[in-house]
């Protein structure tokens, strides 16, 4: 996922390359509250993260993005998440963090949930999606910035922290290594 993800101009920085062997002894807190420290933006397949870490979440004031599934592989969400880059970056500019984003198999920023106080108000957003429906390649151009993503690391002005996809074994298991 982090080769296909660079290749579209993501600057990414798995847990594996933060962390090395180590990465996975990394508990999420820790990793959400480095996000914070490192001003980086968390991508993860793990939708449980953003309900089991709220209050850390919003404690350390990130950014986290999360794909509505996590059993299509990276041959289906890398271009997926390509596709999301520009509402990925929309959001990052229009949201005070801490917020999380859920990213369709669309391509696109379906949902938001924005950390108002003490509540978590979520909200809808884009319906339509960047995904040609007979294919999974991106039906418009990446705007040109850099992301770093437990894949990403840095979105915009943002570093974004991608989530465990970067691990050379489970790339070998999932057949791209």
């Amino acid at each position: 996922m982090a080769a296909v993800l660079r290749a579209a101009g993501f600057l990414i920085v798995t847990l594996y390359d933060e962390y090395g062997d180590a990465e996975s002894k990394i508990a999420d807190p820790v990793l959400i509250y480095d996000c914070g420290l490192k001003g980086r933006v968390l991508l993860t397949g793990d939708q449980d993260l953003v309900f089991t870490w709220a209050k850390e979440i919003a404690e350390a004031r990130i950014a986290v993005f999360v794909t509505t599934n996590n059993n299509e592989g990276p041959k289906q969400w890398g271009p997926r998440i390509i596709a999301a880059q520009r509402d990925m970056v929309r959001e990052l500019g229009r949201r005070t963090k801490p917020f999380t984003g859920r990213i369709s198999t669309g391509g696109r920023i379906t949902q938001v949930r924005l950390y108002e106080g003490t509540e978590w108000r979520t909200i809808t957003t884009a319906r339509k999606t960047h995904l040609t429906p007979a294919s999974t390649k991106p039906d418009l151009n990446p705007p040109s910035f850099k992301v770093v993503v437990p894949i990403l690391r840095s979105i915009a002005p943002n570093p974004v922290l991608a989530s465990r996809y970067g691990h050379p074994r489970q790339a070998r298991r999932a057949g791209n290594g």
